[in-house]
């Protein structure tokens, strides 16, 4: 019989899902070997409330910030003058003319699918590993999907989910809805 091996941590997202399923800590850390009070440390991290954060890099260490996690707290980034970060499917930014000196941008016009990008959507289905990269062989959609609205008319959101290669980063397709003016 073929045997993979699986490091504890990387357990660690399939077992928090599990839990709040439903699934007692007894009965995950004997069917996955892991301590209990290792689970319930990952549950910790999981809940919202006071944290200390740290950023680790190959240049240093930050010093330690404290801050209150939560599992939402939506944002999207930013181009100047406070337009929302878009892209195109094409990679091609979808930015106010002006906005950037010598680089091909489009404003967007109704009916135009967009990548938005964002921080703070919340937990993915599968859930994804804390402070990890997630690759590209799997997609971590919210498990919420997001309302987008432009101009107070809700916008088709196709889906929601991290950027493979980054921590964190979520990309929002959507269709700008086409009972829009042209705008930027």
């Amino acid at each position: 019989m073929p045997w993979k091996e699986n490091k504890t941590v990387d357990l660690q997202p399939q077992l928090i899902q599990d839990y709040n399923e439903g699934e007692s800590i007894a009965g995950l850390a004997e069917i996955s070997s892991v301590l209990r009070k290792t689970i319930y440390k990952w549950l910790e991290r999981h809940d919202a409330g006071p944290v200390s954060v740290t950023v680790m890099t190959q240049s240093g260490t930050s010093a330690v910030v404290n801050t209150t996690a939560s599992l939402y707290g939506p944002a999207f980034f930013l181009w100047p003058g406070s337009q929302v970060v878009a892209t195109r499917q094409d990679c091609s930014y979808a930015v106010a003319a002006g906005t950037f000196a010598g680089v091909t941008k489009v404003p967007a016009k109704p009916g135009d699918v967009l990548i938005l990008w964002a921080t703070g959507f919340g937990p993915t289905n599968p859930l994804a590993p804390d402070g990890v990269e997630v690759s590209g062989t799997q997609t971590y959609s919210t498990s919420t999907p997001p309302i987008v609205m432009i101009d107070n008319i809700p916008a088709t959101v196709y889906g929601a989910a991290l950027a493979s290669g980054s921590v964190g980063l979520y990309q929002i397709a959507i269709q700008v809805p086409t009972t829009l003016a042209n705008g930027n």
